[in-house]
């Protein structure tokens, strides 16, 4: 049996973390409680993926490549990719894709609460009340008698 490349594993990590947030993304955040195995998950990929950063800036600064230029050549470099790397990338660029949307839809949702937040405690929107004339106080309460027979030898107060 072949051995996963390591950004593969990592890659899938990343695919199931999503998963799960996308399953409980519409659900109460009091509601939704990670599994103690899935948070455990979560610190070590943080570190994976601060390590990984943290080797490859030291790699790219020591071959005296900038950032730039970096960038220009995997661009470029992606027709000569062996199939295997280029399915990497492929798979690495649609968990990206992935996380983005998800981050943007969360960042919506943040932007929503503070709304919500404020209606609830400005509470119920005020209602315009209008004073009645006497004719409409007078027709209002004679409806009330209606049933009694006040429509008829009605006497106004």
């Amino acid at each position: 049996m072949q051995e996963k490349n390591p950004f593969e594993v990592l890659f899938d990590e990343f695919t199931k973390l999503l998963n799960f947030v996308k399953a409980n993304i519409d659900k109460p955040f009091s509601e939704v409680k990670a599994p103690e195995k899935t948070e455990k998950k979560l610190k070590k990929l943080t570190q994976a993926v601060d390590s990984f950063n943290r080797l490859s800036d030291l790699i790219v600064s020591l071959s005296g490549v900038s950032k730039e230029e970096l960038q220009l050549r995997l661009s470029g470099a992606s027709k000569d990719m062996p199939p295997a790397a280029k399915r990497l990338m492929d798979q690495g660029n649609a968990v990206k894709k992935d996380a983005q949307t998800l981050k943007e839809k969360i960042e919506e949702m943040a932007k929503l609460v503070p709304l919500a937040e404020q209606m609830i405690a400005s509470g119920p929107p005020a209602v315009e009340t209008r004073n009645l004339t006497d004719k409409e106080k007078s027709k209002k309460r004679r409806s009330k008698f209606k049933r009694f027979g006040g429509d008829e030898k009605w006497k106004p107060l």
